[in-house]
């Protein structure tokens, strides 16, 4: 396993969009909304929410060092306790607008991305982004087959479960654990996804999004 400098749970979801080889980022479509799902769940793994079925329950004042899970958790500190204010389906929403371009520079900015800007036939604007360092995918893989594999008193990680659960939300699942003898663990991911509350909030909030697009 390669030696990883330490990344936040969105950090660390961007970067299983490098591909293998080329180490070039292929985001999935909406993935956003997964991405604003790992905001929630680095809070969530840091003790600084507390959640419920469909809902945030507790909001504590400890911010985690990551900027935009800080902005996140003043915002919710300061809606108060009215439940219809803390719906988890909500703050996916909020918490993924725009998200990805400031967690794209914080890794440019610390060498694990490169950028490059380019137009395409000299008028549309492009960027592509390439991980700096091999085998992120592999790695997460890894850890997430650890935790879905974990058994004893210490059980699996939650952060790695969280990491597994949103994957799942985007199809990264696919693209980690291939062809058919992958099936088993796409299968137990997916059914994670579908248990994790914060997961189960970003596929909700997708397939609304699929649904207003279609109408």
């Amino acid at each position: 396993m390669y030696d990883h400098p330490p990344v936040t749970l969105p950090e660390e979801l961007l970067l299983l969009c490098a591909d293998p080889e080329s180490g070039q980022l292929r985001r999935p479509h909406h993935f956003n909304r997964a991405l604003g799902g790992a905001v929630l769940a680095e809070l969530l793994t840091a003790g600084a929410l507390t959640v419920q079925g469909r809902s945030i329950t507790e909001v504590r004042p400890l911010p985690v060092g990551d900027p935009v899970a800080d902005r996140v958790l003043a915002e919710l500190a300061a809606t108060g306790k009215r439940p219809r204010h803390l719906g988890l389906e909500r703050w996916v929403r909020r918490a993924s607008a725009r998200v990805d371009r400031a967690y794209l520079d914080a890794l440019t900015a610390r060498g694990l991305l490169t950028v490059r800007r380019r137009r395409i036939l000299g008028i549309l604007p492009a960027t592509t982004y390439t991980a700096t360092l091999p085998g992120w995918p592999k790695a997460g893989a890894d850890r997430i087959l650890r935790a879905l594999s974990a058994t004893g008193p210490a059980g699996p990680s939650d952060r790695d479960l969280q990491l597994a659960a949103l994957a799942g939300t985007v199809g990264l699942d696919r693209r980690l654990f291939r062809g058919p003898d992958g099936r088993p663990t796409r299968r137990r991911i997916h059914e994670l996804a579908r248990a994790t509350p914060i997961a189960a909030a970003v596929r909700r909030v997708i397939s609304s999004d699929e649904a207003a697009a279609s109408s």
